[in-house]
């Protein structure tokens, strides 16, 4: 099956509104998901041949891929993200201005923001109604929440010099959900933290779909079989919980390797002990999935956002590797000779040996 891959490019005004294509300028790039950050969980390279057209700070930039298959397949239009804007590194001739802008959603802007007066929220305050207020103090009307009932039990204070996006995210961890992070639309968002083993994937990856040798690799975290949550909070009663790996089928549990290693996290923001277990529950389930890692390449035919999961299904050599899989990082390429998915991925389960690790 073939595949005519082609980028998008528009400008677009702070509200998501189309204000030029320059799809026939765009000579290059690459965009980049990583969760590990909590400002610019998608990011851009984007080189121009014609860098006057953007206007730094003021434009935004929508990417997108439009793929045609050559085997009757409907075409796939698929978006990829909508970044601010900044002044970009270029070279000049008499007859062109190359440019490459280097570009991050809009979480970017937030981390710019900050309270220049002591900043309260009421008790009682719907979180998310909350968090939407604080984004519209920084002009940021791209965003799409899930409704919520849940509320601040007592009042809060974010001094000055708190940023709008350490605000968010304090908020949102509050009730149990991921950082604010921006959907492949553009808009910012977030949701409850889930149990990644329960997660549908958004993809089934099998040994025909990948474009190169699967890379196991090491990574810098080290391994975390109990895991504290302390909730310091001077002005409420303490509370904690302690998640641990015991189990003796995991490689990763105090059974097997024979020695506690603990994470001890402390929060101020968290409300009830049952937020303060799921924490715990949820940074070990994280931890876990550090045991092993892996790279996979894949045709971009599949819609990647942030917080995903996916199922290998393998033969061979890579049976082995089946099982859930949670994509940490992802980047993909804007010509035709990288213009394929690089997966950095995280195992949560083992189907072979029928373990979650």
């Amino acid at each position: 099956m073939g595949r005519i891959i082609t980028p998008e490019v528009q400008i677009v005004d702070s509200s998501g509104r189309d204000v030029m294509d320059i799809s026939m300028f765009l000579t290059g790039g690459r965009i980049e998901m990583n969760t590990d950050r909590s400002a610019g969980k998608m990011a851009a390279s984007l080189s121009f041949s014609d860098g006057d057209l953007i206007r730094p700070y003021v434009d935004y930039l929508r990417v997108g891929l439009r793929i045609e298959f050559d085997d009757g397949q409907p075409t796939i239009t698929k978006p990829l993200g909508v970044y601010s804007t900044r002044t970009a590194p270029a070279t000049r001739t008499r007859e062109r201005h190359e440019a490459t802008y280097d570009v991050e959603d809009l979480t970017r802007l937030l981390s710019f923001s900050a309270y220049t007066a002591v900043d309260n929220v009421a008790s009682g305050t719907n979180v998310i109604t909350e968090v939407v207020a604080t984004l519209g103090e920084a002009n940021i009307s791209l965003y799409s929440f899930p409704s919520t009932t849940k509320t601040t039990p007592k009042a809060l204070t974010y001094p000055i010099g708190t940023t709008r996006l350490e605000k968010v995210n304090d908020l949102l961890g509050s009730i149990g959900w991921y950082e604010l992070y921006p959907g492949l639309d553009g808009r910012l968002t977030s949701k409850p933290y889930v149990n990644l083993a329960e997660e549908e994937p958004v993809a089934y990856v099998t040994d025909f779909d990948t474009l190169a040798p699967i890379a196991m690799q090491s990574n810098d975290q080290s391994l975390v079989n109990v895991v504290l949550v302390v909730r310091d909070d001077p002005a409420a009663a303490p509370l904690s919980a302690i998640a641990r790996n015991d189990d003796p089928a995991s490689p990763t549990s105090t059974v097997s390797v024979g020695f506690e290693y603990m994470r001890v996290e402390r929060v101020a923001d968290l409300q009830t002990q049952t937020e303060v277990d799921a924490l715990a529950a949820r940074l070990l389930r994280e931890a876990r999935t550090y045991y092993q890692t892996a790279t996979v390449n894949v045709w971009p035919d599949v819609a990647y956002g942030t917080h995903e999961v996916v199922d290998l299904l393998m033969g061979g050599e890579l049976e082995v590797l089946n099982g859930r899989w949670w994509v940490r990082r992802w980047a993909i390429g804007l010509t035709p000779a990288d213009c394929y998915y690089e997966l950095e991925i995280n195992r949560v389960t083992d189907t072979v040996n029928g373990v979650t690790l």
